[in-house]
């Protein structure tokens, strides 16, 4: 017998738009913004945000723009990555807690399928008792 029971409302997340992008070929495309100075920032969206790097020049150096817009990509690809990481780590957690959910509700089943087993028994013998007395 299938047992169908839903799980508790915190449990049930909507799947987060954005998983195509999560697969390991995502490569982001940036659009740079520099001042010609000494600032180049590399903008991209990911999940539907838009993401950020910033490269800054130290007034000591010589600005390079293809310099600043590697670095700026660069630092924009570890926001990326750190969120990639933190919506999976969310997704991990929240399937562990389903799956401890359905190993709880598992685990009484077992018990009342043993308890059902047992009675069976006890009914059993006491109708063979009652056969035997007659």
């Amino acid at each position: 017998m299938t047992v169908w029971v839903r799980a508790p409302p915190e449990l049930l997340k909507k799947e987060i738009k954005g998983d195509e992008k999560m697969r390991k070929n995502f490569v982001p495309k940036y659009r740079f913004y520099t001042n010609g100075k000494n600032l180049v920032v590399a903008v991209t969206s990911f999940q539907g945000q838009n993401v950020r790097g910033v490269a800054k020049c130290n007034e000591q150096d010589e600005f390079d723009l293809e310099t600043g817009k590697k670095l700026a990509a660069a630092r924009c690809a570890m926001k990326i990555a750190k969120k990639r990481v933190k919506y999976a780590k969310t997704q991990r957690e929240h399937w562990l807690k389903m799956m401890s959910f359905q190993a709880d509700i598992l685990m009484k089943a077992e018990d009342r399928y043993t308890d059902a087993i047992e009675i069976e028994k006890q009914a059993k013998h006491a109708y063979e008792e009652l056969v035997k007395g007659l």
